[in-house]
């Protein structure tokens, strides 16, 4: 597996201003969120590509993240006024990663088409919630 460049804190920093990123308590330092889960484990990465929080990337070594504009959701996308409180929800179950959109007003996308159901994805699939576009990469833990 190849080592995927370290975000620079620069592009970030924006961003970590604005919002908060929530990494799950048994995790170490974000230099290396890989050593965050155990063996067989996996880390969810989530990365805003474009939209008023550009560059901003989560970390998640939960089952589940919410994603979502209210300050109880797992990653808050709180510049982007058309996010819902509580948009969507990445989960893994059963080794896949599945997306679901949460009852919001202005729906999730994958590419055209509207979520009406949780759907299966896979590592590299880009979504939009609201006015902003996400990519999803899961990778193994336990570095």
């Amino acid at each position: 597996m190849s080592q995927q460049p370290k975000p620079k804190l620069e592009s970030i920093r924006p961003s970590v201003d604005s919002a908060k990123t929530i990494v799950d308590p048994r995790s170490r330092p974000l230099e290396s969120p890989e050593k965050a889960v155990r063996p067989g484990e996996s880390l969810l990465r989530v990365e805003v590509l474009t939209g008023p929080m550009d560059g901003f990337m989560h970390f998640c070594a939960k089952q589940e993240l919410v994603i979502g504009r209210s300050s109880a959701a797992d990653m808050i996308l709180e510049l982007d006024t058309r996010v819902s409180g509580a948009h969507a929800r990445l989960f893994q179950e059963k080794g896949l990663i599945w997306l679901e959109d949460l009852g919001s007003t202005n729906g999730t996308f994958v590419g055209a088409e509207r979520l009406t159901t949780k759907i299966p994805i896979s590592a590299g699939v880009q979504f939009t919630v609201g006015r902003t576009l996400l990519e999803v990469l899961a990778d193994q833990g336990g570095n």
